[in-house]
This record gives structure tokens, C-alpha cells and sequence, in this order.
């Protein structure tokens, strides 16, 4: 019996001793598994940092040309105000004058009725270029 007993305690130890090399082995396969995965994780927190501030400038150049197109339709949009006033003011001259007893006043728009406006404008370019063609 006792040595049978002697063979239970070598064999007991020698599980033992599996045993704490299966742990550690396990251990370290554990501590390499969590360094990879951190690593990993430390990759894409940088990829995704990476790509979050490319998107924020993108973005801001986005909004800085929607800001130059909508300055640049408020002048278009004032330029167009104060010609529309402008022209109100010539129509708003001109209907007075027109209205006056015995003014006779020859405006743009009523020369340009009469057809005798383009006449009284052409250059002498534009007169060579008829005499040009009438001689051809």
C-alpha cells in the first residue's frame, strides 16, 4: 500500500507541475491575445481620429464656400436693389418731366421706340462695316 501511495503523490505531483506549466502557458497566451487586441484598438482609434478630423475640414471648407456663395448673392442682391432704385428714380424723373406742360422730353426707352436710338449710337465701326457690305 504504501508504495501505491507513493505512485499517487509522484503521479499528483506531476499534474501539479502540468498544471502551473498549462496555466502559464495560458497566461501568456491571455497577455499576447490582450497586447494584439490593444494594439488593434490603439490602430483604429487613430484610423477613426484620422478620419474625423479630414471630415472637419472637409466640412469647413464646405461651409466657407457655401459663406462666400451666399455673401456673393446678397451683393448680386443689393446691386440689384439699388439699380431697381436707381431706375425707379430715372422712370419716377422722367414721368415728371413727361407730365410738365410744354417739356418735351426724348428718354431712352422712347428713342429706342422710334427706332431712331440705334441710329444716333452706331459707331463709325459699325457704319464701315454697313458701308463694307453694301459695296460687296
Amino acid at each position: 500500500m504504501e508504495i501505491e501511495n507513493q505512485t499517487l503523490q509522484q503521479r499528483v505531483q506531476n499534474l501539479q507541475v502540468q498544471l502551473t506549466e498549462l496555466e502559464e502557458r495560458h497566461s501568456q497566451r491571455m497577455k499576447d491575445f490582450l497586447k494584439s487586441q490593444t494594439s488593434e484598438s490603439k490602430l483604429e482609434e487613430n484610423r477613426l481620429r484620422t478620419a474625423l478630423k479630414q471630415s472637419e475640414r472637409e466640412m469647413e471648407e464646405k461651409e466657407k464656400a457655401y459663406r462666400r456663395k451666399i455673401l456673393g448673392l446678397e451683393k448680386a442682391g443689393m446691386k440689384k436693389n439699388c439699380w431697381l432704385k436707381q431706375k425707379d428714380s430715372m422712370l419716377q424723373t422722367e414721368t415728371e418731366l413727361s407730365t410738365s406742360p410744354g417739356i418735351s422730353v426724348l428718354t431712352t426707352s422712347k428713342l429706342q421706340r422710334s427706332g431712331s436710338y440705334t441710329q444716333r449710337t452706331s459707331t463709325p465701326k459699325v457704319k464701315r462695316r454697313l458701308d463694307m457690305s453694301s459695296k460687296s
